[in-house]
Formats: C-alpha cells, structure tokens, sequence
C-alpha cells in the first residue's frame, strides 16, 4: 500500500496554509491497484472544529 500527499491550490481559510488531499494506492490480485483519494484538509493541522469556530467568528463580525 502506497500512501502520498497531493497538494492543492486551495488555501486553508483560517490559517492560510495550502490544503492537502492524500492518496493511497492498494495492489489487488490482476495488476490492478485501487486508489483512495480523501476531501481535502489543511496541511497545517486545522481541525475541522477550529475551521467551524473560524467561521462562526468571521460571520459574527460581519
């Protein structure tokens, strides 16, 4: 099993920092793999509770 990172453009709305999706690619029997690919997350750790309370913030000063 093969697991990597693929970066994005698109910028973490709390923290700035490029967003991250990762990929795992699992052989089967046949040559033939599956591949896995997640939503994208913030590389930097953001969770998506503090991602929630960001927004709830900027929506409240608005």
């Amino acid at each position: 099993m093969a697991i990597s990172l693929i970066p994005t453009n698109e910028p973490c709305p709390r923290c700035g920092v490029n967003k991250v999706q990762r990929r795992r690619e699992t052989p089967t029997w046949g040559g033939q793999s599956i591949v896995k690919i997640t939503p994208p997350y913030c590389a930097a750790g953001c969770t998506r509770q503090q991602l929630d309370e960001f927004e709830r913030e900027q929506h409240g000063n608005t």
